[in-house]
């Protein structure tokens, strides 16, 4: 977890990246589960924060905008289009590329944009401590959303509720 004076913190480091139009776009697109690109984005860039607090500052500032980014493909994978049919393979050179063209990303950060898919994407091996620190926590951040997305489902009125777990206790 992270406090409300690092929460602050990591809000002025992405300031010009939430100020955008594009990014806000994130959240219409569904990422795991029931969850938005948008809130996937922020938990794996608090997930770094919280491994990135020894970091020097600017390591750690490249880290957080590479985290909110690693994502920032801006369609929805779930729609029937040829396009998305491989979208694990191909969404984090896209992200890396639209980071780029969007916000002038460091070679840097589209590295790790790009890397973060590993092992799905064996030859782009995480190579720097900054890129494992990324492809770890959106690992983890991941497999919490999609596991937390099967014990989950609409109500009639269109809202989430939890299903009953006391009998798995």
């Amino acid at each position: 977890m992270i406090s409300e004076t690092e929460r602050q913190e990591l809000s002025e480091i992405l300031s010009d990246l939430l100020d955008s139009d594009l990014v806000q776009s994130m959240k219409r697109y569904i990422q795991h589960g029931t969850v938005s690109t948008f809130d996937h984005a922020m938990r794996v860039t608090e997930r770094c924060y919280e491994r990135s607090r020894r970091m020097p500052a600017e390591k750690r500032r490249k880290l957080l905008r590479a985290a909110f980014l690693h994502d920032f493909y801006l369609y929805d994978w779930h729609t029937k289009d040829p396009s998305h049919k491989w979208h694990g393979f191909h969404h984090a050179r896209r992200a890396a590329n639209n980071a780029k063209a969007v916000f002038h990303v460091s070679e840097e950060e589209c590295r790790m944009i790009d890397r973060h898919m590993w092992p799905l994407n064996p030859e782009r091996i995480p190579m720097t401590k900054s890129e494992w620190i990324l492809t770890l926590a959106d690992k983890r951040v991941s497999f919490a959303e999609t596991w937390q997305g099967f014990f989950k489902k609409k109500s009639p009125a269109g809202k989430e509720n939890e299903k009953e777990t006391a009998t798995r206790s």
